[in-house]
């Protein structure tokens, strides 16, 4: 399922009405979802309370939505976090896809992909963006930010996982 689609589904949703009463100043601060060869996992999609700081998720699924419990939400102190403006995202998940297998086949041929992790978001370093995680074979993360209005490659980075946490 699409984005565009979960978060219809999720608006009409009794679940996110009665919620939405109590929690109009709330907006979406992130969407994500993971991505095996086509089929895609729930989407959880976030909304920032900035009265105390709180993050309400919800699941949704063809045919259910699930809300989670609000969580206190872990930012560097001067850090900031930001609703999603979807003014400003005109780019498809099938667009992303198709600018991300280009970096792969550009920058990354020898990498197979295992999964992949989508998320929206906006950052003060790079706007909204669609912050792409590629998992492959070998156990890389091939992370790739794209401008979520024009499609521009603004960062793009491998590391292998293996690796983390050690020094």
């Amino acid at each position: 399922m699409f984005l565009k689609n979960a978060l219809e589904l999720l608006k009409e949703s009794d679940i996110y009405r009665e919620w939405s009463k109590e929690h109009r100043h709330c907006e979406v601060s992130y969407a994500f979802t993971t991505v095996t060869a086509t089929e895609y996992a729930d989407w959880q999609i976030g909304y920032y309370n900035p009265n105390d700081e709180s993050i309400s998720t919800f699941i949704v699924t063809s045919g259910n939505i699930t809300k989670e419990h609000s969580d206190q939400i872990f930012k560097d102190p001067d850090g900031k976090v930001h609703f999603l403006d979807f003014k400003k995202v005109n780019l498809s998940e099938e667009r992303v896809f198709e600018i991300v297998d280009e970096e792969l086949k550009k920058k990354y041929k020898h990498e197979q992909v295992t999964k992949t992790i989508l998320l929206l978001q906006t950052i003060d370093e790079f706007g909204t963006i669609w912050n792409v995680t590629v998992i492959s074979t070998l156990f890389n993360a091939i992370n790739i930010k794209i401008d979520a209005h024009d499609g521009t490659i603004k960062h793009s980075a491998i590391s292998n996982l293996l690796t983390y946490g050690k020094k």
